[in-house]
């Protein structure tokens, strides 16, 4: 688990080395600074295991130097980082590492486990991240600032690389309308009516954690409903938007979202962040209210079957596919049709311009209809021109990298050993 926090956090500051003194043996000399073989050997180490790939001991050698002129050359122009520029990466970092963990408690037992704080991960990476800010700073500023690329430059690249670029797979265009159950009256009254009863149980006094456990048919209601630290953006509007309006120690009035009814309450704030726990009482679909979707979704099919519009009758009765991957008309390349499981044995049998059977899941149902294919062909410059601006900057960037080195290297002493 120490391994993987590592990784992380050098991969999140763009790092992959720790400088090991531990060996006299010279590899390289940049101005005042020493480049040994131990941190050689450890560069390589980590290389390998950030990218995956080994690196000849030569060429970590000029990447170590070049990072070690980059170094020189900021702290010559006397580039300075502030403690609140370091804290800020820093939190930035310890947030994308935490976020590999189910909850913020889980990480902080995996750290536990290895004999260290919080406090004491980031003690040990102060000093790396403010030399990766000092860097950046002198790189943005002496190098990438005048670098811009222009309509000519992505066009002259599209035309001189035409036989390399990859071309665009033939692809399906793929209709689908989808008619979900709505959850009736009924079952919306009986989700309220129990979740006030568990209210009224917490105005009586009664525990929130044993409550949750009892009631909540939420999956954390087995750990008492216990949510973790989550920022905003991790949960539904709803939910969120109360959450982070609610006084620590404080529980909610019942809340609804596409889930159900929720109870919430909030156990701690942090900057951004909130640790809170609820109770939910799931709204089912019930018989009837499946019902009344399989009759709309078969009068879909009728409408389509005697001619009607695709889009138009999408328009009309489709719901959201946000959970399904797919828009109401998406372009799917053949050879892709896999990523969609709950459908892929339909869709690569629907023939052009057929529609498919009534398909189901759980209480959705979906029609789908083969709109046509379009054939292998080349990228049109409009279809790659965003992606080939982040590939010509890229080149250009490393170009005037390339370049800048070589006249630190006539600037600051170097010797290769």
């Amino acid at each position: 688990m120490k391994k993987l926090i590592i990784t992380l956090i050098c991969l999140t500051l763009l790092s992959s080395f720790l400088f090991a003194q531990d060996s006299t043996k010279i590899a390289a000399v940049v101005g005042d600074e020493v480049i040994l073989e131990s941190d050689v050997e450890q560069f390589q180490t980590e290389y390998s295991q950030t990218v995956q790939q080994t690196i000849p001991r030569d060429q970590a050698i000029d990447m170590l130097i070049q990072e070690e002129l980059i170094l020189e050359k900021a702290n010559k122009e006397g580039i300075e980082v502030t403690n609140s520029d370091v804290d800020r990466r820093l939190n930035e970092a310890i947030k994308n590492v935490t976020s590999q963990f189910p909850s913020y408690d889980q990480f902080l037992q995996a750290l536990k486990s290895q004999g260290l704080t919080l406090e004491q991960l980031k003690s040990q990476y102060r000093e790396q991240i403010s030399k990766q800010i000092k860097k950046q700073t002198i790189l943005n500023q002496e190098v990438f600032s005048d670098i811009s690329v222009t309509n000519f430059d992505l066009k002259n690249y599209y035309e001189t690389h035409a036989d390399s670029l990859p071309t665009r797979p033939m692809t399906m265009k793929i209709g689908v309308i989808k008619v979900g159950a709505k959850v009736g009256k009924e079952n919306l009254d009986k989700a309220l009516e129990k979740i006030k009863m568990i209210q009224n149980e917490l105005d009586k006094g009664k525990n929130f954690s044993k409550l949750a456990r009892e009631y909540s048919d939420c999956p954390s209601g087995k750990n008492g409903g216990n949510l973790g630290y989550f920022s905003r953006g991790s949960m539904v509007k709803p939910f969120e938007d109360v959450a982070f309006d609610l006084e620590v120690g404080k529980v909610s009035e019942p809340v609804k979202t596409r889930f159900g009814y929720h109870l919430i309450k909030v156990e701690e704030k942090k900057p951004g962040e909130i640790k809170a726990s609820h109770i939910l009482i799931k709204t089912g679909v019930g018989e009837k209210d499946k019902s009344v979707a399989k009759s709309e979704i078969q009068e879909v099919k009728t409408k389509l079957e005697q001619g009607g519009d695709f889009e138009n009758i999408a328009e009309q009765y489709s719901d959201s596919l946000t959970t399904t991957g797919l828009q109401r008309i998406t372009e799917v390349p053949v050879n892709q049709i896999e990523q969609f499981p709950l459908f892929s044995d339909t869709l690569k049998n629907l023939q052009e311009g057929e529609i498919s059977s009534i398909l189901n899941d759980d209480s959705d149902y979906y029609i789908f209809k083969n709109l046509g294919y379009e054939k292998e062909r080349p990228y049109t410059f409009d279809e790659v021109s965003q992606q080939l601006k982040n590939v010509v900057r890229q080149e250009k960037q490393q170009e005037a990298l390339e370049n800048w080195i070589e006249e630190l290297k006539k600037e600051i002493y170097v010797k290769k050993f």
